[in-house]
């Protein structure tokens, strides 16, 4: 599983789903949090047109979806579009999001199953779809994790829908000063967080194919059966988890 190339035919498919509560405005190094996490997210975009940029022409190789969320969900791009599309309209839409009471994960989630149901018919031999949720804290309302449950059950013929989670929480400082240093959550890992312990119950396990180009293109020793919940006290593990993510449907070609 999880072998299945990114093409103009058939494009990967991932969805980032950002937490803008307040909490987000606090100082991590000279920025926010959210404009830490807001330049990864274009870093990511950028790599994901790189790759689809051949000559003068883009190949819509993946399709991109972003929903900032706190008391409410704000659908940042209004719908899904091809990464050609998709990464000019970023900057231009970013003034929509603005920090706010409240972290209703469950709805982001909510958003991400409807967009599934909507594009997995068409994605049947695409690679498998993607969902990048970063959070630095607790949620409010209903318990997400049934619906992030729901969500790693769905697939496509390359696999079941991979849940990535990027968790800003002093706790993992413990764990590795950078990424290359750092050997992944597994199940025995201690997390003393209740809610890192809850992420990891909402992550998909890291393919293979994917644990190789963290090791060959990122330089990271990430362990075998590692969970796809990432680090996010520096901006460094940031930058990490948000590239790995736009790797999906390209890491198989670049590991052969």
């Amino acid at each position: 599983m999880y072998h299945t190339l990114a093409t103009s035919q058939t494009p990967a498919l991932v969805l980032y789903l950002l937490d803008v509560s307040a909490s987000m405005d606090r100082r991590l190094d000279e920025r926010t949090r959210l404009q830490v996490a807001l330049d990864a997210l274009r870093e990511a975009l950028s790599a994901m047109l790189f790759r689809s940029t051949k000559g003068a022409k883009i190949a819509p190789r993946y399709l991109v979806g972003i929903f900032a969320y706190s008391s409410q969900v704000i659908d940042v791009l209004d719908g899904v579009h091809p990464i050609d599309r998709a990464a000019p309209l970023l900057d231009h839409r970013l003034q929509r999001i603005v920090t706010q009471q409240g972290t209703e994960t469950s709805q982001a989630f909510y958003y991400a199953v409807q967009v599934l149901k909507e594009w997995l018919p068409r994605l049947y031999h695409a690679p498998a779809p993607l969902i990048c949720h970063l959070t630095d804290g607790e949620y409010t309302g209903f318990d997400p994790e049934p619906l992030a449950r729901y969500i790693m059950q769905l697939r496509v013929r390359d696999g079941y829908v991979l849940m990535q989670n990027i968790y800003l929480s002093e706790q993992f400082s413990k764990l590795a000063p950078s990424p290359q240093n750092w050997h992944g959550i597994q199940s025995n890992t201690p997390l003393n967080d209740p809610y890192a312990r809850k992420l990891r119950n909402m992550s998909s396990v890291l393919p293979e194919t994917y644990r190789q180009y963290l090791s060959e293109f990122l330089g990271a020793n990430v362990h075998p059966d590692s969970y796809m919940l990432f680090p996010g006290h520096t901006p460094a593990f940031i930058r990490f988890a948000f590239q790995m993510s736009a790797a999906t449907g390209v890491q198989a070609a670049l590991t052969q």
